[in-house]
């Protein structure tokens, strides 16, 4: 994933796409190590500006989890 682009040890799950005419919803779970301060704000920041599909407001609702140690 782009995320990866960040830090190649956050990992994504249970991706849902949702379609509208003019929207996008992107849902997922993303899983950041411990060390990794970053906030769902900035994720979506990077995605904002890495992502595009044609002419569609594009949306991110993302779950921050930790890994399981």
């Amino acid at each position: 994933s782009c995320l990866q682009n960040i830090n190649e040890e956050i990992t994504i799950h249970d991706l849902r796409i949702i379609k509208g005419k003019k929207e996008l919803k992107i849902l997922f779970d993303c899983v950041l190590p411990f060390e990794d301060t970053r906030s769902i704000y900035d994720l979506t920041n990077f995605l904002e500006k890495e992502i595009t599909y044609k002419n569609y407001v594009i949306k991110y609702i993302i779950e921050i989890d930790r890994p399981y140690t």
